[in-house]
């Protein structure tokens, strides 16, 4: 059920008449979804949801492939869970930085940012407390 709100909120975030990027849904959903191992094609359907809107396909396939192989490769040496927070809102933060890279030198909006940012935090949290429910006690 997670996976389809969060498919819904992708389209809707990207749905709106907005002058700047949002991606505070999309990438925390890409960390949660490699971060339990679940099936790779929530991670296509992120991203046709996210390039609905825009021209854009082959740089958003480029940029989500290396968000998810950098995911990827962190997970296999760090365990996702509420710790990981501090590892994947830098990074987060980093690959949003990376796709308003053009906008750079016109400044960043700075609303956009602290709407990212906060997003980040609220929805890795979320995701890795949804994790950490459905562990079993084995003791």
């Amino acid at each position: 059920m997670t996976i389809v709100i969060s498919l819904i909120l992708i389209f809707i975030e990207n749905s709106l008449p907005l002058n700047g990027i949002l991606m505070g849904v999309i990438l925390p959903f890409i960390s949660f979804i490699i971060g339990k191992r679940r099936n790779p094609i929530f991670v296509f359907l992120a991203w046709l949801l996210f390039s609905l809107q825009t021209d854009k396909y082959s740089y958003n396939f480029l940029i989500l492939t290396l968000f998810s192989v950098v995911n990827y490769l962190l997970f296999h040496y760090v365990e996702y869970n509420r710790k990981s927070i501090l590892y994947l809102v830098p990074l987060d933060i980093a690959l949003y930085i990376l796709v308003v890279f053009n906008t750079i030198f016109y400044g960043i909006d700075i609303v956009y940012l602290i709407i990212n940012i906060v997003s980040f935090f609220i929805l890795n949290y979320f995701y890795s407390s949804r994790k950490n429910k459905r562990k079993v006690d084995e003791t």
